[in-house]
């Protein structure tokens, strides 16, 4: 932290919002140093090189004041949506929860699972081990040379950056040559494996390779084939996103294999098995429904992208001159 106590010619707070509108532009990026590792703002040099604008000590009171004013609601309004978002999201999980323990028969008879984080669930389905279910469970590696080898086409290579719960993202998605995967053949993908983030901040991350071209992933995804005549794909990819997995994530995560998981650790996971033609009822199901959730969970999203937008524009706006505040305005004519 550094500590800035303004002279005569500028108030503490309109110099905060110009603060604000420098690093929402990018300006201060232009003045960070790394010499030892971490990252340094040079406040020296961005003090004595950048120039702002310096209305009268009125306007400036009148520009601190509006902004106060209009950031508060904006952030009101963020903070509102951002909780709807939240909601959503609680409820799909919950949603999807209910579904792939419960099935969607509410008169079904259930009985114990036996296993804690999965409860009760109909008596004519079983339970086992992901690792009884599965034809592969297994990872990749990171290349040699890291970001060096990276190709502008070739072979996808899939990395935990790209693994979503609600799919793959791949605007940024990276290349390797067919050499290179050929030196993980043993790690490449076929369309329809289930993704699953095993390491750092995005660990349980999950979905569905569904490219149809061959692919390739790094150490910190794990690949799960499963064996199409138990367990279906998109079934262990809801199971994964429910509690019944993340909990399983979760207590893995305690001691001393904080936010990583292992191979073993994944095939030992408890997980229900309906008979397939009701795994394929529940998919279909869910499909339906999750989608109508993204779709007004991205609505919202995009909402408040848009607002926060429109705070940055607002903030910009004033302290540079481009709009004026209504009272300094009329004492101007």
């Amino acid at each position: 932290m550094e500590r800035i106590r303004t002279n005569k010619y500028v108030i503490p707070l309109y110099l905060q919002y110009l603060f604000v509108a420098m690093y929402q532009d990018d300006i201060t990026k232009l003045y960070i140093k790394q010499t030892t590792g971490i990252q340094n703002l040079d406040l020296t040099r961005l003090l004595a090189t950048e120039k702002f604008c310096v209305p009268t000590i009125q306007e400036q009171k009148a520009i601190a004041k509006f902004l106060q004013t209009e950031c508060s609601r904006i952030n009101s309004i963020i903070e509102d949506m951002e909780q709807q978002v939240q909601i959503l999201q609680k409820y799909k999980k919950s949603l999807i929860t209910e579904t792939v323990t419960k099935g969607l028969d509410l008169n079904v008879q259930l009985r114990d699972s036996g296993v804690d984080w999965i409860g009760e669930i109909p008596e004519h389905w079983g339970t086992n081990k992901i690792k009884f279910c599965s034809s592969k469970i297994g990872s990749g590696k990171t290349p040699l040379g890291g970001s060096d080898i990276y190709e502008e086409e070739g072979i996808i290579f899939i990395r935990s950056q790209n693994v979503y719960d609600d799919g793959l993202r791949l605007d940024e998605v990276k290349h390797i040559s067919e050499n290179i995967d050929n030196s993980m053949a043993g790690t490449r993908l076929i369309q329809g494996d289930v993704l699953l983030n095993i390491t750092g901040a995005s660990i349980g991350r999950c979905c569905i390779y569904t490219i149809k071209e061959p692919g390739n992933v790094n150490q910190h995804v794990c690949i799960i084939r499963t064996d199409s005549k138990l367990l279906q794909n998109e079934y262990l990819r809801y199971i994964l996103n429910s509690d019944v997995g993340k909990n399983q994530i979760a207590v893995c995560q305690v001691g001393g294999n904080r936010e990583s998981l292992t191979f073993e650790q994944i095939g030992l996971f408890n997980i229900c098995v309906p008979p397939l033609e009701e795994q394929q009822e529940i998919i279909d199901y869910l499909d339906t429904h999750c989608n109508k959730i993204d779709l007004v969970l991205s609505q919202k999203q995009q909402a408040i992208e848009t607002i926060k937008q429109y705070k940055k524009s607002v903030i910009f706006e004033y302290v540079t001159g481009k709009k004026r505040v209504e009272e300094v305005e009329m004492l101007c004519q």
